[in-house]
C-alpha cells in the first residue's frame, strides 16, 4: 500500500476525490430525479419527495450534533479512531432507536395533518432509512 501522501499532492488529491464524488453524485441525482418525473408525474414527485423529507427531518432532528463533536474530537487527537468509531457506532444505535420511536409517534398522531395524501406504508417503509442516514452520518465525519 503506498503511503499517503501530504502538502500540497495530497491536499490536490484529497480535492479531486471529493470533488469527484461530488460530479458523480449530482449526475446519479439529476438521473434519478429526470427517471422519477417521467415515470411518476408531478404528483408522484411530490409524493416521493414528501416521503423521503419526512426521515432526513427525523435524522437532523435526532443527530445532536454528533458529526461535528466527532470531527473537534479527531482534530483534538483526544481520542483515537478506532475509539470515536465505536462510539459513532453506539451512538448512531440509539439515536436511530429514539429517531424510530419519535416517528413512529408522529405518524400515529398526526398522519392526517401532515401526510393526509401520502399512503401509509410508504411512510412506513421510509423508517427503515432513519438508522442508515444516522451510521451514514456519522461515520462519514471520520473520513
Amino acid at each position: 500500500m503506498k503511503p499517503k501522501s501530504t502538502g500540497l499532492l495530497g491536499f490536490l488529491e484529497d480535492s479531486a476525490l471529493t470533488f469527484s464524488q461530488r460530479i458523480l453524485s449530482f449526475v446519479l441525482g439529476l438521473i434519478v430525479s429526470v427517471i422519477l418525473a417521467r415515470v411518476l408525474g408531478r404528483s408522484g414527485v411530490g409524493i416521493v419527495t414528501l416521503t423521503l423529507l419526512f426521515p432526513t427531518m427525523i435524522v437532523t432532528f435526532v443527530n445532536f450534533g454528533v458529526p461535528s463533536a466527532t470531527v473537534y474530537l479527531l482534530g483534538s487527537r483526544k481520542y483515537t479512531i478506532s475509539e470515536v468509531l465505536f462510539n459513532n457506532l453506539v451512538l448512531s444505535f440509539f439515536q436511530s432507536i429514539l429517531g424510530f420511536i419519535g416517528a413512529l409517534l408522529i405518524l400515529l398522531l398526526f398522519k392526517d395533518l401532515f401526510f393526509s395524501n401520502v399512503a401509509n406504508r410508504y411512510l412506513y417503509w421510509m423508517l427503515i432509512v432513519i438508522p442508515v442516514n444516522l451510521t451514514n452520518m456519522n461515520l462519514r465525519v471520520i473520513f
